[in-house]
């Protein structure tokens, strides 16, 4: 009885990975890892996902993520912290019930910044995994879909869209 009454999670909000380091050269790759994590995840047709305007108003705010949660109307919410060492990035990363205050899933990467599209990839696919959605083959190929080999190519796509996302003079001619 208690099986049946249990709600599936149906939206997810993914908030701002936090630089934590504090290092202005790695901001982009904070926002760049966020933005490709909420893209993948709005590909699933059974899931709702906030959008990057909604999930970017907490960006360095210091909201509490169950709160923000509440906020945004969602029953999971995706938190994540990225600091770089040299040439390896470590990204924390954890999925929340908003509803059961609870965390539903936690894990810990630590690869060169070579590896960050691989990354994105195993982070997308392990919060659907957790999740427990049912994805088409279709889906499946979308969440994992691999749009570039080139990383420099990628991480000059991703520090693109932040100036741009910044919407001033400066950012958008950088």
């Amino acid at each position: 009885r208690r099986q049946a009454s249990v709600t599936s999670i149906d939206s997810i909000a993914v908030l701002p990975f936090v630089n934590q380091n504090n290092d202005a050269n790695v901001e982009y790759l904070c926002d760049g890892l966020t933005e490709s994590i909420i893209n993948s995840l709005a590909k699933l047709s059974h899931l709702r996902v906030v959008a990057r305007s909604s999930a970017f108003r907490f960006k360095d705010k210091g909201t509490d993520p169950l709160s923000a949660g509440k906020e945004l109307g969602v029953r999971a919410v995706l938190t994540g912290r990225l600091s770089q060492r040299g040439d390896d990035l470590l990204v924390s990363v954890e999925l929340l019930d908003v509803r059961e205050n609870k965390q539903l899933w936690g894990d810990q990467y630590s690869q060169p910044v070579s590896n960050l599209l691989s990354m994105q990839r195993s982070i997308a696919s392990e919060i659907t995994n957790n999740l427990q959605l049912k994805l088409s083959g279709t889906e499946e190929k979308n969440v994992n879909k691999n749009y570039t080999e080139d990383v420099e190519a990628y991480q000059l796509y991703l520090k693109g869209r932040y100036y741009w996302s910044k919407r001033t003079a400066d950012g958008l001619q950088k």
